[in-house]
């Protein structure tokens, strides 16, 4: 089994230099390249944040990952009018089926609605915290977990939730300390002890992993956990035990749709994207959040038609959705049809006009039409709507800076240009920790540093880039790509 992660985007198997002789046209050319095929991906992921993993946590969350394992019950016992009470259930119990048919967005309204309407039950607050983070509504989700925290601060339920959310919000310290709080005091939370398991591994320490993780399969045997052992073991290279707990998650209720899900997650971490997709093809009636990661799978195995396909199909089963709206928009702009783009984009703008992932796919259709003067409106106003913690994560807002870079080169403004790459710098200078060591992190910044002109720069963290994945299809395009281009 090979080591693969979804963040990778380059291969390791050539350790060639850059020439300080390379030329600027020919740095031009690398960074294209760069952004072309490193940056496929982002859109695409968003969906995913919600629906089966976290955008800032892609790498290992494998199946249905812990921020989604429970749904908050709604409380009914507030002290408010009767009618009032009537109506709140009503709307929690609406929050609460969305849910179940894999509306999100539908689910997100209701429970805000109900939240709003009896601000002193903390249960409501807890399930809009939930909606929100299958929504990706990271910040939103925090908030309303932190209002029914202050209602009872003692909730586990309500700490647990927004321990899963600042994981998604790359706050994994914040998360860590929340739920080793939960864990020390009852140990027999499982879904914590994996998110904690999960955030290790998410952080290279697999060997700390294997203690939460084994504690949780000591809990309750389930096939997540055995999938997430798979992989720790896999990358401690102790591959005796990554095939034992791997056969099995394999042979653990083989018809459980979320047990498919996991298998395909994990078979996406190994590069086998086509076991992944036959698994996922597997689960009977799926529901829109399956379709949707199908779709992601085709796209990450190379098949951009099928993945625009299947987009679409999840999108128009929930045409409110807006995160399916925009990923099914940016899959038709990836296959080269940018006109099959507009109905998704139309949706999504008649439910937040001033989105940012409108404005950014508006911009990249602008500039892939030559319309650079839009192209420009379109990423400075996604950049100004860009909230604090997008669910795409910390890297999209300056991939974003570097999109409009390139757009304000094409015209001739190099001062705007100068600009815009100077806050793509200043901003990934600014991360840090986990994200740091990851190839995305690392490629983003080699095409900031050869957009500067500093090859030498650029050329180590590539070489780091190219020392995480060998086999995926797009590191090996990338690789040649590349190494044409620089007269290798």
């Amino acid at each position: 089994m090979e080591m693969i992660t979804a963040e990778n985007l380059l291969s390791s198997q050539h350790r060639e230099h850059f020439s300080n002789q390379t030329s600027q046209c020919q740095i031009k050319s690398v960074a294209a390249l760069i952004a072309r095929l490193g940056f496929l991906k982002i859109g695409l992921l968003s969906v995913l944040a919600a629906s089966c993993c976290g955008a800032s946590a892609q790498v290992y969350s494998v199946g249905q990952d812990s921020s989604q394992s429970k749904q908050p019950q709604a409380s009914q016992s507030q002290g408010l009018g009767w009618g009032s009470n009537i109506e709140n259930a009503r709307l929690a119990r609406a929050a609460q089926l969305a849910l179940q048919h894999g509306d999100h967005a539908l689910a997100f309204d209701y429970a805000r609605r109900a939240a709003q309407a009896a601000p002193n039950d903390p249960q409501l607050w807890f399930l809009l915290g939930y909606a929100a983070r299958l929504n990706g509504r990271l910040q939103e989700s925090a908030d309303a977990y932190g209002k029914g925290l202050r209602i009872t601060p003692g909730s586990v339920e309500g700490q647990s939730g927004l321990a899963q959310t600042y994981s998604l919000m790359g706050r994994t310290h914040d998360a860590e300390r929340i739920l080793k709080q939960i864990v020390a005091e009852d140990p027999k939370r499982k879904d914590d002890a994996l998110l904690l398991g999960d955030l290790n591994m998410r952080s290279g320490d697999y060997q700390d992993a294997l203690e939460w993780l084994n504690k949780a399969e000591r809990i309750e045997p389930g096939a997540r956990s055995e999938l997430l052992l798979a992989i720790s073991y896999q990358h401690l290279n102790q591959m005796d035990q990554a095939n034992h707990f791997l056969e099995l998650a394999r042979h653990r209720d083989p018809n459980n749709p979320d047990v498919e899900r996991s298998m395909a997650g994990y078979y996406r971490q190994s590069g086998d994207y086509r076991e992944a997709i036959a698994a996922l093809k597997s689960i009977h009636n799926p529901k829109p959040d399956v379709t949707a990661e199908l779709a992601y799978t085709y796209q990450l195995n190379g098949d951009l038609d099928e993945a625009a396909k299947f987009y679409a199909q999840a999108a128009n089963a929930v045409p409110k959705d807006i995160g399916l709206q925009l990923s099914a928009a940016q899959a038709e702009v990836a296959t080269g049809v940018t006109a099959k783009a507009a109905p998704f984009l139309s949706r999504a703008a008649a439910i937040d006009a001033n989105y940012y992932r409108v404005h950014a796919i508006r911009g990249e259709i602008a500039k892939i039409e030559e319309r650079n003067q839009d192209a420009v409106k379109e990423y400075n106003a996604a950049i100004a709507s860009l909230p604090a913690a997008p669910s795409e994560g910390p890297l999209y807002g300056i991939q974003l800076h570097m999109d409009l870079m390139g757009v304000y080169k094409d015209i001739g403004d190099d001062e705007s240009a100068h600009r815009q790459l100077g806050s793509a710098q200043a901003e990934i200078d600014g991360l840090s920790g986990q994200l740091a060591g990851t190839a995305s992190y690392l490629r983003l910044r080699a095409l900031i540093e050869l957009s500067a002109g500093e090859p030498d720069k650029a050329l180590s963290d590539v070489q780091k880039a190219l020392a995480l994945n060998a086999h995926d299809r797009d590191d090996l395009q990338l690789d040649g790509d590349v190494l044409m281009r620089l007269g290798h």
